[in-house]
């Protein structure tokens, strides 16, 4: 044993004088592991050829790199790197740093031959990159980078932070009077200038151009401009577009045009002739009022006159001098409702729709109408062609009276406190239809049966049909001639109609006539939007199945996509279903968990976990606990480290994706602690081949 002692010293302190003939140590801790490498300071370490640590705790890995400071590093790939500083890390070839980074990272330069510089931080402040495309003799420059920008576009790239505006400021020594501050862009005879008394000033030898974009003018606070070129002026002045040409002093006359579009549109405005409007096309006005002989025109044409004169609106066609022909229109909504005045009819009033007159009344032959409408023609008939007639009153219902020669009168009248048109002679208040050859059907559409129930029993309703209340009466059916039909039953006894009714529901029903005129086989009813290829409804087929989206259930409830459920029942539950034959329950709560009451068979499961994937533990700041630290924690604490307890499991349960990944960090910190022990061994085996060899 003392041999074995003896010999390791001996090999070891040969190792340090072999190292110390090539490196060079000044008050550091530990001699330099490169080779012709320098330590200066307490913790550096010089790992790479020619590579020079100085500083605390600082460490040159490239080969001729240059780590200088607290805590700074040039990586292994940093051949010829320089990291100066605190916390600052030069991490590719003739890669420099300089600065301090943040307490909890560092402030790394990953890109090759390139200057990084910031203070406090992770990002830089300032970069500076090598050129692109660089010829052999050096010539070209690269850029310069301010913020957080490692790739710069330009020469001179800005770039803030999340929460700062992108300023680039240009102040002069002092701000008064004679005080200007430029930018010169290309030459000096473009650019932009502040003057303190001017304002800004924009110069260019040639034109100006704004490509893109839309232009602001006046007080645009927060608020972008919606056009090219937006005025907006600011409280207690107007807002202004100024163009003003130059005035022949001799003869006075003078002309300013703004043009839209093309030059064929144009408002000008002449020293002759005032303002003009001039166009190719046409001359529309878009949304607002236009007024003549008014400043506030309340419709889309206002037409006021002044004093003793009559306000017109003169369309005049032109006439035929040969035929003596004519016609001026005036459309109204469409090109389908006109007011014409023609030299052959007089004047015609034409529509698709209606002609409606709203207050006063209409006379036909007099010029003093008494009624809504009031015909007068001596005599003469009244006759409709070809034409309906509604009767609308002013009071509390509207009536039409029908008088013959043998004084037979029958009305009709609209109550509107009732809602309800009833006859007041003939048919006992009910409603008949009539065939195409004048046979009167009695009581095909019935309304109400006026000797039961009094008007003034009638409620308020659009269409109401009154009946007795007799169970499993129909109140309306409607029936195809193929036997089709759908009817609606108010009251229901029990089993009426179907086994499921009782004698407090009511019913709609229907049947497709193939089984027998009362029974259905095949048919359904759909609850649906009218909408060609859109399977937007509900379906309940003839074998009671509901499709909700699907035009043929296969289930009781087929529901084609999502089923989207809000809230709970008084019991806490949102979704369940139950098994009632094996009492096995699927429960969705409140909260978002689903419980199953019994087991769950699957072939495969695939969990979604948001979850960081433990490739950490083979990094090299990973921190493995030594198994002596482990051994102690399971004794303390009788599970492994970040493992939850049995109490932790039995309360909380385990998430599976996350069980998963703290699994496989313990495979692989067990993974580590192999490898630490198989080198051991293996240095171990060298170390007894070594001595049996000396033997």
């Amino acid at each position: 044993m003392k041999k074995i002692v003896l010999l390791s010293c001996l090999f070891f302190a040969s190792l340090s004088m072999a190292v110390g003939q090539k490196s060079t140590c000044v008050y550091c801790s530990d001699p330099p592991t490169g080779e012709s490498a320098t330590n200066i300071g307490d913790g550096s370490n010089a790992s790479g050829i020619h590579s020079v640590s100085i500083g605390a705790n600082s460490h040159a890995a490239g080969m001729g790199s240059i780590s200088i400071g607290t805590f700074s590093k040039t990586l292994f790939a940093s051949d010829n790197g320089i990291a100066i500083g605190t916390r600052v890390e030069a991490a590719n070839g003739l890669s420099m740093v300089i600065g301090t980074g943040p307490a909890s990272g560092a402030l790394t330069n990953t890109i090759q031959n390139s200057l990084m510089v910031g203070f406090d931080a992770i990002y830089p402040t300032l970069f500076i990159e090598a050129p692109e495309n660089q010829n052999y003799q050096g010539t070209k420059t690269g850029r310069i980078g301010i913020g957080n920008i490692t790739d710069p576009s330009a020469k001179l790239h800005i770039k803030a932070d999340y929460d700062e505006p992108a300023v680039m400021f240009i102040e002069p020594n002092t701000w008064q009077v004679g005080s200007t501050a430029s930018i010169a862009l290309g030459s000096t005879s473009y650019g932009i200038t502040s003057d303190f008394e001017t304002g800004l000033t924009f110069k260019s030898s040639s034109s100006f151009r704004f490509l893109n974009g839309r232009m602001g003018i006046g007080a645009f606070n927060n608020i972008l401009p919606e056009a090219k070129l937006h005025i907006k002026s600011s409280q207690f002045e107007s807002a202004d577009l100024f163009i003003e040409p130059y005035i022949d002093q001799i003869e006075g006359s003078w002309q300013a045009s703004l043009y839209l579009g093309t030059k064929e549109h144009i408002v000008s405005a002449i020293s002759e002739y005032g303002l003009v409007y001039s166009t190719s096309m046409y001359h529309v006005f878009q949304g607002g009022n236009v007024g003549i002989g008014t400043f506030e025109p309340e419709a889309k044409l206002h037409i006021k006159s002044s004093q003793f004169e009559s306000a017109d609106l003169f369309i005049e066609p032109y006439i035929d001098h040969i035929e003596g022909s004519w016609q001026a229109s005036l459309y109204l909504g469409t090109k389908e409702n006109i007011l014409s005045g023609n030299s052959e009819y007089g004047l015609v009033y034409s529509t698709t729709l209606n002609h409606l007159f709203q207050g006063g009344n209409v006379g036909i032959g007099t010029l003093e109408p008494t009624a809504l409408f009031h015909v007068d023609d001596n005599g003469g008939s009244l006759k409709y062609e070809n034409a309906n007639i509604s009767i609308y009153g002013r009071q509390s219902h509207a009536s039409m009276s029908f008088n013959n020669a043998d004084g037979y009168n029958w009305n009709i009248t609209n109550h509107s406190n009732h809602k309800t048109l009833y006859f007041s002679y003939g048919l006992s208040g009910k409603l008949g239809i009539s065939d195409e050859d004048g046979v009167f059907v009695n009581e095909r559409v019935i309304v109400c049966d006026m000797s039961e129930v009094p008007l003034s029993q009638i409620p308020n309703a659009g269409i109401q049909v009154i009946q007795n209340d007799d169970l499993d009466k129909k109140a309306a059916e409607y029936i195809t001639d193929d036997g089709h039909k759908i009817f609606f039953v108010p009251r229901l006894s029990n089993s009426g109609y179907s086994p499921m009714s009782t004698t407090k529901d009511a019913g709609i029903f229907w049947s497709d006539g193939l089984y027998n005129v009362n029974q259905n086989q095949e048919g359904g009813l759909v609850i649906a939007a009218h909408r060609d290829g859109a399977y937007n409804g509900l379906k309940i087929d003839g074998n009671g199945n509901v499709g909700i989206g699907i035009g043929e259930p296969t289930a009781r409830l087929d529901v084609k996509d999502r089923i989207q459920i809000s809230g709970s029942d008084p019991t806490g539950v949102s979704f369940q279903i139950v098994n009632a034959e094996h009492g096995v329950s699927f429960v969705i709560a409140p909260n978002g968990r689903t419980y199953i009451s019994n087991k769950l068979w699957a072939e495969e499961i695939e969990v979604l976990a948001n979850v960081d994937w433990p490739d950490f533990v083979f990094s090299d700041s990973y921190k493995l606990r030594s198994l002596k630290e482990v051994e102690g924690f399971i004794k303390e604490n009788n599970h492994l480290p970040d493992v939850p307890s049995q109490e932790d499991v039995t309360e909380n349960g385990i998430n599976l994706g996350e069980m998963d990944a703290l699994l496989l960090q313990k495979i692989e910190e067990l993974t580590l602690y192999v490898i630490e022990q198989d080198k051991k061994i293996e240095d171990l085996n060298e170390r007894i081949e070594d001595l049996s060899s000396d033997r």
